[in-house]
């Protein structure tokens, strides 16, 4: 494998992950604006993990004017913050949270 390939890989693979948890978030009803306007950051569930003490979610998220949400890098980014977690907590736990962070800021 040549070298400026492990970089694509990465990049894959966040984003592969980025659309499980996108797409098990679509049967979640999700109250979205109508402009695609960027909400400030929504503190963190209480449950927050140790390594996110002290950071701010990175990345943002925005809908369409029909309520679809727009899948671009600040939602990769977003997800990302989250998924950093991966090991520490379960999945399931990442989810809620950025459910949570999605609910504020839609």
């Amino acid at each position: 494998m040549r070298p400026r390939q492990l970089p694509m890989i990465w990049v894959a693979g966040v984003v592969a992950a980025s659309a499980l948890v996108v797409v098990g978030l679509q049967g979640a009803p999700v109250a979205a604006p109508r402009a695609a306007v960027r909400a400030p950051a929504v503190d963190a569930p209480p449950r927050a993990v140790s390594s996110l003490a002290g950071t701010t979610p990175d990345g943002g998220a925005s809908a369409t004017a029909d309520d679809a949400l727009v899948l671009d890098p600040a939602l990769i980014r977003l997800f990302d913050y989250y998924l950093t977690t991966v090991g520490e907590r379960p999945l399931s736990a990442i989810q809620a949270q950025v459910e949570h962070d999605l609910d504020g800021r839609l």
